[in-house]
């Protein structure tokens, strides 16, 4: 990280507060539009953890759900670090979400890093790699090149890109190959700097697996950084790399882990997508305090409260619209989980007044009536333990028209603020199923429908019965083509509410048919949507415990469809995407190592894309984002099922 001198707290203080006003503003959380699975993408830190702080992994640690915490390579004397070397730190976690980063550029000393020629570095890099490796364990992220090569290489020592990049590169592949690479690891977003570096790297094949930059001066821009590093990249032909923004903090660091300061930076980097990101250490004789999250004397502070709610969402994360997409003003991210039957928000930044907080497109299956729960958390200073939130407000509240706004007093720029709603309404006494219906791809009657990707669709990717010119198929048949089956069983008699999420445009692409089990052909017509939405589609009262089968088939082309939800009145429902399909569901599917993707258009097939699938050891699986690792080893595929038990019976 870049050394900075600190100024005085109380100083500090009155920099962040003094353009505070009393402001009534509004925070829009749309519900029907997913951005994308929970993984607490901004929970890590750097240098957070130790081979003994925190003492209490399980306690302190598990609960936020990390992401990664990005750790030296080597500590000790003669290294840049003298302790929480990434290897035994990976052991430490290796019962937690959490993966570890290889900061390599940690194996030289001082600061800036003394070089001491190729030979000692591929020596010591070959060294790591080896020990890696042998631990046996796959709670790795990748290995970070360097660290701040844009202030921290001389370039006495030569061309930092051919000197040591493309080396590096080079021998991580030839050792280690399976494995992610990351960077540059720049100082801050400098254009010119990453621009040349790109550029390089398409040139010479060696673009990092991860593109990584520090934001070491607050959330101000963010989302400006990261839309320039896309058209950047964009314009180079290469296609999305996920992003970790591997520092951040307020150009104060007195704020390091204050809840007000944190939220912004983590709203932006979800509504951004951004993979992962790490708390600064501005504190260098406080390492293992996951980024000030914990105070001196490792309690917990009124950062590790606010990370905690981070850690409790489950779902989805949603799209939420602030004040202002840029800056460090009042901002919020939110989650749903409609098997849970919740959503929640957390909100704060650089305002004090009332935060007007409204849920758009509550799902039907919450009903008309919901539990409202309104916390804080205070904080006043990194050092200071907080024994927990505080309940503002709890009361009963209806919504009009699937929307409810929630008023919030936010009182301190430097607290945390959290609001949650509970259902009560259809479901809420049950369980539910989401089925993704590009998951149903091989089963025998799909076509004429196709899999199109969408960034605003649950998983990238809908169904759709083409559009050329205005298709109809004018009526409903079990043998007909361009249908999905979902087999579902109950474990008791109870009704089972069918939701569906859909982007509709117009009159002419509004319509599919659906049915239940043996019953008639229901026509879903003339209702459209402005973007993606989820409708209620029926009620099947008095269902019969054990196996029924939904069909859902094309009626008019260009009518995009996502996926449906399956809720309960009580009991419990599961469902598996077999139904329908002819010999292996895993037919037609890249097997690995035939990766589905590349780097940019000239380039080797090298990776996977979010919402690729592919099979590995007769096992289907899908990527939650970029990956080039085993499909299954790590936290970047979900598991979709064994092919041989997809088979249709």
């Amino acid at each position: 990280m870049i050394k900075k001198r600190f100024s005085a707290l109380c100083g500090a203080l009155l920099l962040f507060s003094a353009s505070v006003q009393a402001l009534n503003e509004t925070l829009i959380v749309d519900m029907s539009d997913p951005i994308g699975p929970v993984t607490q993408a901004a929970s890590g830190a750097l240098y957070g953890i130790t081979e003994s702080l925190p003492t209490d992994i399980n306690g302190l640690v598990a609960p936020l759900n990390p992401r990664m915490y990005t750790q030296p390579a080597r500590s000790g004397p003669g290294y840049q670090q003298q302790i929480g070397a990434a290897i035994p730190v990976s052991q430490r976690l290796a019962n937690t979400t959490a993966e570890v980063t290889v900061r390599l550029a940690d194996i030289l000393p001082g600061w800036p890093y003394q070089w001491s020629g190729w030979s000692h570095w591929s020596t010591e890099v070959r060294s790591v790699i080896a020990d890696k490796r042998s631990s046996g364990r796959n709670n790795y992220y990748g290995y970070e090149i360097f660290n701040e090569p844009n202030i921290t290489w001389n370039d006495a020592n030569g061309n930092f890109n051919s000197s040591l990049w493309k080396p590096t590169y080079d021998l991580i592949r030839s050792q280690d190959p399976g494995e992610r690479i990351i960077g540059p690891s720049a100082a801050w977003y400098d254009r010119t700097y990453i621009q040349n570096f790109l550029a390089y790297c398409v040139t010479n094949s060696c673009l990092p697996d991860v593109i990584s930059w520090h934001e070491l001066g607050g959330s101000d821009n963010i989302t400006a950084n990261i839309a320039d590093y896309r058209a950047r990249e964009s314009a180079l032909g290469i296609s999305p790399r996920p992003i970790s923004i591997n520092e951040y903090s307020h150009d104060t660091h007195e704020y390091e882990g204050a809840p007000g300061v944190s939220v912004p930076f983590i709203a932006k980097f979800e509504r951004n997508r951004v993979e992962s990101a790490n708390i600064s250490w501005w504190f260098t004789n406080l390492p293992g305090r996951l980024g000030s999250l914990l105070t001196a004397n490792n309690q917990r502070g009124g950062g590790w409260w606010l990370y905690k709610w981070y850690g409790d969402m489950t779902g989805n994360m949603l799209s939420v619209t602030p004040p202002r997409q840029n800056g460090d003003g009042l901002d919020g991210f939110a989650n749903l989980d409609t098997s849970a039957g919740y959503a929640s928000i957390c909100l704060g930044g650089n305002f004090t007044g009332t935060a007007n907080v409204v849920f758009n497109n509550i799902p039907a299956s919450f009903g008309d009536v919901v539990d409202v729960t309104v916390e804080y958390v205070s904080w006043s200073n990194k050092d200071t333990p907080v024994s927990g939130p505080v309940t503002v407000a709890q009361s009963v509240e209806t919504v009009v028209n699937g929307s409810l706004t929630v008023p919030v007093t936010v009182t301190n720029p430097f607290y945390g603020y959290r609001v949650i709603i509970n259902g009560q309404g259809f479901g809420s006494e049950g369980s539910s199923v989401q089925v993704e219906l590009e998951s149903l791809s091989n089963q025998q009657s799909f076509a004429p429908f196709s899999v199109l990707s969408d960034a605003a669709a649950s998983g990238s990717q809908y169904i759709v019965w083409p559009n050329n010119g205005d298709q109809l198929l004018d009526s409903a048949s079990d043998d007909a083509s361009g249908q999905v089956l979902i087999p579902f069983s109950l474990s008791q008699s109870t009704a089972v509410q069918l939701q569906i999420r859909v982007n509709m445009p117009n009159a002419n692409d509004d319509s599919f048919y659906f049915k239940l089990d043996d019953g008639t052909w229901t026509t879903q017509n003339n209702t459209q949507t402005s973007g993606w939405s989820t409708l209620t589609l029926a009620t099947f009262d008095n269902l019969a415990a054990g196996d029924h089968t939904l069909r859902i088939e094309r009626r008019e082309d260009g009518a995009k469809l996502d996926f449906i939800t399956l809720l309960t009145a009580a009991g419990d429902i599961e469902t598996s995407s077999s139904g329908g399909s002819s010999g292996d569901s895993c037919d037609g599917i890249n097997v690995y190592p035939n990766w589905t993707a590349r780097d940019w258009s000239g380039g080797a097939y090298n990776h996977a894309n979010a919402g690729d699938q592919m099979v590995y050891q007769n096992t289907l699986y899908q990527a939650n984002w970029y990956t080039n690792t085993v499909p299954g080893s790590d936290s970047s595929w979900s598991l979709i099922g064994n092919c041989d038990q997809m088979t249709s019976s």
